[in-house]
């Protein structure tokens, strides 16, 4: 591990890391979703699976991997509550300096937690640091990589804020990024409306650049016709 990638909270229990993962009937992807998480270079991180009443085996999947690593956290919803709701659940429990939301589809290659700490331990302007995203098919097959990606670097804020609400419209940067868990908190995370994880971009936007690795790192899942892509990856869990 980098030398910089250290916990510096002073409680050698609380990891640097803590990834959300919001899920709601993910039994067919679910277990490669935490193997990748469990394959990361980077160690000193915890896994939250927050679930949304589920009905299929998520809980038996997720629980059969908790029994084998105690950085593994499993919680369950008896009514579905909504993906708002279960997004930022997975959120509010973070105890690491990083955060990051990974859907109980999609995966992370083992690098990603690594080389986006080190460019937030490095880079105090910035609030999010990701890589770039590979489309995969719903048996997991890769596709192509996504062309919409783009770095926010301003030293302006309102310029920020201006090439966020101009620009985007897929958002893998909610997805595929590392975020600073306090700038995260000082945001309204997700709200139950169409499109609020735009907005919640657009928050940390004000606070922060979001920086762009030229490494694939993020594999995001999509249905098997990639003429829909863009559409259906605006999907929640």
């Amino acid at each position: 591990m980098h030398a910089l990638l250290v916990n510096r909270s002073g409680d050698p229990t609380v990891p640097l890391v803590t990834v959300g993962m919001p899920v709601h009937n993910a039994a067919r992807d679910v277990a490669k979703a935490i193997e990748s998480v469990l394959m990361q270079t980077l160690g000193n991180f915890e896994l939250i699976v927050s679930d949304n009443a589920s009905t299929d085996k998520t809980a038996e999947i997720v629980c059969r991997y908790m029994r084998d690593d105690p950085r593994l956290f499993y919680r369950r919803f008896d009514i579905n509550r909504g993906v708002a709701f279960n997004w930022n659940s997975a959120a509010l429990g973070a105890r690491g300096r990083y955060f990051k939301w990974l859907a109980g589809s999609d995966e992370m290659t083992p690098g990603l937690l690594a080389q986006c700490a080190e460019v937030l331990e490095t880079r105090p302007d910035a609030v999010l640091a990701f890589g770039r995203t590979r489309w995969i098919d719903a048996s997991g097959q890769p596709l192509l990589l996504c062309d919409q990606d783009f770095a926010v670097l301003s030293d302006r804020p309102a310029e920020r804020f201006t090439q966020v609400a101009r620009d985007m419209s897929i958002n893998n940067q909610i997805n595929a990024g590392l975020i600073r868990t306090a700038a995260l908190r000082k945001t309204r995370l997700l709200g139950n409306y169409p499109s609020s994880d735009l907005v919640l971009m657009a928050e940390l936007a004000l606070q922060g650049k979001v920086i762009l690795l030229p490494q694939e790192l993020f594999r995001r899942r999509t249905g098997a016709d990639r003429r829909r892509q863009p559409e259906l990856c605006r999907r929640g869990s």
